[in-house]
C-alpha cells in the first residue's frame, strides 16, 4: 500500500504546473491544499471506487442496496428546493456516481419524461437502489381533494408512497426508463398486495408485463441467478401479508384498507382463486419469487426453490442474539429482506450494520423519514462508493462460506480526529453556517462494536471551521474506537448546524464508508448532503 501510495503522488506530482509548483519545482500552499483535498488522497481507497468485485456469484452472496415501501410524498412546486437553486450552474455531484457518468440537468430538472409526483421514487433509483418495495392500493377515494392523483380519473393499482398514492404504471415506466441508466444490475421489485382488492389484484401482472415488457427476467430453475446473469432485468417477489402495513386515519381509505389486518376485499364476481390463477399464468411469463416470513424453525432448513424472506428488525434483535451463527448459516444460501417495523405515519429505521454482520443481504430503509437519518447515512457508507456505487457489494468471505482463521477479522482499534472542514453550507439552503456546529463520529456494525463521539461546539466564521481540540500537537485526544467485526462496520462522520433557541439541529453534511476500505494518513473526506427523500448528493 505505501508503494502504491508514493508511485500515485508521484504520478500526481509530475502533472502539476504553475502555481501548483513555484520556479525551483516545489510545491506551493496552493498545491498542497489541492492535493489534500482531491480523491487521490481520498480517505476511502481509490481502487474501492471501482467495479471490482466478481458479479458472477449467485446474489445471497451480496449485500444489496434496499429501500423499503415507505417513500417522501411529492412537494409540489414549478420552483427548484434552496439546496439546487442555490448550487452551481451544473449542480451538486451525487455521491453515488462517478461524475463521468452524471448529467446533473438530467436530474436537477427532475427528468422531463418523469412526472413531478413520481420524482421522489425517481431519485430513489437514482441513487443506486438495486431493490425497491411497493405497497399497492386501491385509486384514492373521490372524497379525497387537493390529493397528487386525479382521483375522478384513477384507474387500475396505485402505488402508496407516504400519504400520496400514484398509480401502478407510472411508477413502472419509471423503472423502465431510469432503473438502469446508471447499473445494468439487476432490480429486485417487492410487490406488497395485501391491500388490494381481489378484481386489482388480478390486475397486476398484465401491467407489468405491459410496462416492463423485455425487461422481466424469464430465469427458471431452483438456483439464484447471478447479478451479471441477470443484468438488465427486474425480478418480481410478491411479500407476506404483513400487519405492520397500518395507514393514517385521515387519508379516509376504502373499505379495504381500514383495518391492516384485513384480507383482501372481494367483489360479487371475483374470488380470491381468479386473482390466483393470474398470478400463476403470469409465472410461466416471468419469474415471480414468493416471500415467506422468517421464523425460528427455518433456520435449521434448507431451502427448496428461490424465496425471500422477511424479517422484522426487532426480530432479528431477538435472533442475533441468541442463534447469531444459524442466521449467518441461513443467509449463505437464502436471501432475506430485514425491514423497519415503525408505523408509516411516523417512519423510522434500525441498526442496518446488524443485518448485514448476520448476512442478510437486504437491509430494507424507509427513505422519508428526515434529512438527519444515520441509518441512511450508514447504507450511503456501505453502497455510495464501494464496488463502483452500483448498489451491490460482495459479502466478506466468512459470511459467504464457512469461517477459516484466514478468514475471521482480527479486532481493530480505530482512531480519527476532524482537523479541519471546509466549504461546509448552511442549514436551510444557506450558502453557509450561522450557528454553532459539532462533529459527530459513529460506528454501525455489530451491536458490540456499534458507538458515537460527539466534538465540543465550534462557532463558524468565514468559509472554513477547525476544531482546536483536535488541532493541539502531542495533546490532541482522537475519538477512539474497538471495532470487533470490521469487515462489516461502517463509519460515519457527520457535521450537525446546531439551533440552541429551537432545541433542533441539522446535518448539513456528512461522510461514510467501511472501515476494512479506509487508509492511514492525514486524508480528506468529501462531504455529502442528505436529502428530505432519502437521496445523497
Amino acid at each position: 500500500e505505501d508503494r502504491v501510495l508514493v508511485e500515485g503522488a508521484q504520478q500526481w506530482f509530475a502533472k502539476m504546473g504553475e502555481p501548483d509548483v513555484d520556479e525551483g519545482g516545489n510545491m506551493t500552499i496552493l498545491g498542497v491544499s489541492k492535493y489534500l483535498c482531491s480523491s487521490t488522497n481520498s480517505i476511502l481507497k481509490p481502487e474501492r471506487c471501482e467495479l471490482h468485485q466478481d458479479m458472477t456469484r449467485p446474489l445471497a452472496e451480496y449485500w444489496i442496496s434496499c429501500a423499503h415501501h415507505v417513500f417522501a410524498d411529492p412537494i409540489l412546486s414549478t420552483k427548484a428546493p434552496p439546496s439546487v437553486s442555490a448550487a452551481s450552474a451544473d449542480g451538486p455531484q451525487p455521491a453515488f456516481l462517478p461524475p463521468t457518468k452524471y448529467n446533473p440537468r438530467s436530474h436537477t430538472s427532475g427528468a422531463p419524461d418523469v412526472p413531478e409526483q413520481l420524482r421522489t421514487f425517481h431519485a430513489t433509483l437514482w441513487t443506486g437502489c438495486r431493490c425497491v418495495g411497493l405497497v399497492l392500493v386501491p385509486p384514492c377515494s373521490m372524497g379525497d381533494v387537493g390529493k397528487t392523483v386525479p382521483c375522478a380519473k384513477a384507474e387500475g393499482p396505485y402505488v402508496l408512497l407516504n400519504k400520496e398514492r400514484v398509480s401502478l404504471e407510472g411508477v413502472l415506466q419509471v423503472v423502465r426508463n431510469h432503473a438502469f441508466e446508471h447499473t445494468m444490475f439487476p432490480l429486485l421489485l417487492v410487490l406488497w398486495l395485501g391491500l388490494l382488492p381481489t378484481v386489482l389484484c388480478k390486475t397486476v401482472p398484465s401491467c407489468l408485463a405491459k410496462n416492463l415488457e423485455g425487461r422481466l427476467l424469464t430465469r427458471s430453475g431452483t438456483e439464484l441467478p447471478s447479478p451479471e446473469d441477470a443484468q438488465g432485468h427486474v425480478v418480481v417477489v410478491l411479500a407476506p401479508n404483513s400487519p405492520e402495513m397500518d395507514l393514517l386515519s385521515e387519508l379516509e381509505p376504502p373499505v379495504a384498507l381500514q383495518n391492516a389486518n384485513a384480507t383482501p376485499a372481494m367483489t360479487r364476481d371475483e374470488a380470491p382463486s381468479d386473482a390466483l390463477e393470474a398470478w400463476q399464468d403470469a409465472s410461466e411469463q416471468f419469474t415471480v419469487w414468493h416471500g415467506e416470513v422468517v421464523d425460528e424453525l427455518q433456520l435449521g432448513v434448507k431451502p427448496t426453490g428461490v424465496s425471500l424472506g422477511f424479517l422484522a428488525c426487532d426480530e432479528l434483535c431477538a435472533l442475533t442474539a441468541t442463534r447469531h451463527d444459524e442466521l449467518i448459516r441461513l443467509h449463505r444460501r437464502q436471501l432475506t429482506l430485514v425491514h423497519p417495523i415503525a408505523p408509516r405515519g411516523a417512519p423510522a429505521n434500525y441498526n442496518v450494520g446488524e443485518a448485514w454482520a448476520a448476512g442478510a443481504q437486504l437491509a430494507a430503509l424507509s427513505l422519508g423519514c428526515h434529512t438527519c437519518d444515520t441509518a441512511v447515512f450508514a447504507q450511503a457508507g456501505r453502497f455510495g462508493a464501494d464496488n463502483g456505487g452500483c448498489g451491490l457489494v460482495l459479502k466478506p468471505a466468512r459470511l459467504r462460506e464457512e469461517a477459516t482463521e484466514a478468514t475471521i477479522p482480527r479486532p481493530l482499534k480505530f482512531e480519527i480526529r476532524i482537523i479541519i472542514a471546509r466549504a461546509v453550507p448552511g442549514a436551510a439552503g444557506h450558502a453557509r453556517p450561522t450557528r454553532s456546529l459539532v462533529v459527530a463520529v459513529s460506528i454501525w456494525g455489530e451491536t458490540r462494536d456499534c458507538a458515537r463521539h460527539t466534538s465540543r461546539p465550534v462557532r463558524a466564521s468565514g468559509p472554513v471551521i477547525s476544531w482546536p481540540d483536535f488541532a493541539k500537537s502531542g495533546e490532541a485526544v482522537p475519538f477512539r474506537f474497538c471495532i470487533g467485526a470490521r469487515d462489516t462496520a461502517i463509519l460515519v462522520v457527520e457535521l450537525i448546524e446546531l439551533d440552541i433557541s429551537y432545541k433542533r439541529q441539522c446535518c448539513v453534511g456528512f461522510f461514510a464508508a467501511p472501515i476494512d476500505g479506509l487508509r492511514q494518513g492525514i486524508r480528506w473526506l468529501p462531504l455529502w448532503t442528505p436529502s428530505r427523500g432519502g437521496e445523497v448528493r
